[in-house]
């Protein structure tokens, strides 16, 4: 799922890989000649450092979803580890121990990444762009409506989440208690070269279907956002350039 998510370009505050909108090229005219400075030269611009810039911010919300991405692979992985592709029923303990820890890992990166996401949108829509749009001839709208489309995004992936991590919780201790309860019935000696009941259960089918929902929503969040911040940056970083921005 991470692979092809240009994992090792998310550390670079010049970050290319996104795509804009129609719409967003047709706003892009609006900006005046002074401030059509293409995006290779951002960074050289001698106004660059005379203030804070966007682009040093969103450098770690890129590298925190690819992070996510990870972890969400790493812990499907080891679920099919635990469905089946281990033979060994401890084996598949262990698989569905590291995929618990995975998700919970990767839950946390999330959460926490989405707390200062909204801290951050909440001071750009507060104090940025107003200050903004005394300057810009073009309409800012467009920022506050992205931002709730990316609420709306994140909200899914928090919930996906939540649902798988509550699902395998109840499945993974039910499945613990019957594999011990079989061990202390046929005796260690008898149970050893057991393999168990590598069959899909319902319970495992359910699993499945709802890691595949969650990487939708992770994959769909992540384009969202990546494309959100890269046409945020095309509008914000011409216009902090050229003025100073009182906050």
């Amino acid at each position: 799922m991470a692979d092809g998510r240009h994992g090792r370009a998310r550390s670079l505050v010049n970050y290319p890989h996104y795509e804009v909108c129609e719409a967003h090229k047709l706003r892009l005219r609006g900006l005046t000649p002074e401030m059509r400075i293409p995006r290779e030269k951002w960074f050289d611009h001698p106004f660059y450092r005379k203030q804070k810039q966007m682009c040093d911010y969103h450098v770690h919300f890129r590298e925190e979803m690819l992070q996510v991405m990870v972890g969400i692979q790493g812990a499907h992985n080891l679920f099919l580890d635990a469905g089946g592709r281990e033979e060994d029923e401890a084996n598949r303990e262990r698989a569905r121990a590291g995929m618990m820890k995975s998700l919970r890992r990767t839950s946390s990166i999330f959460s926490k990444s989405m707390e200062v996401l909204n801290f951050h949108v909440t001071m750009e829509e507060r104090y940025l762009f107003p200050e903004m749009q005394k300057i810009s001839i073009i309409d800012l709208s467009f920022l506050y409506q992205d931002h709730k489309h990316l609420h709306e995004a994140e909200a899914k992936v928090t919930s996906a989440l939540d649902v798988l991590l509550q699902h395998l919780l109840r499945t993974m201790t039910a499945r613990s208690q019957e594999y011990l309860k079989q061990q202390r019935s046929q005796g260690q000696s008898d149970s050893k070269d057991d393999k168990g009941d590598r069959g899909d259960s319902d319970e495992d089918v359910k699993g499945g279907q709802m890691f595949l929902d969650l990487i939708a929503c992770a994959l769909e969040f992540d384009t969202v956002f990546m494309n959100h911040l890269g046409e945020e940056e095309e509008i914000v970083m011409p216009i902090s350039l050229t003025n100073i921005i009182h906050l």
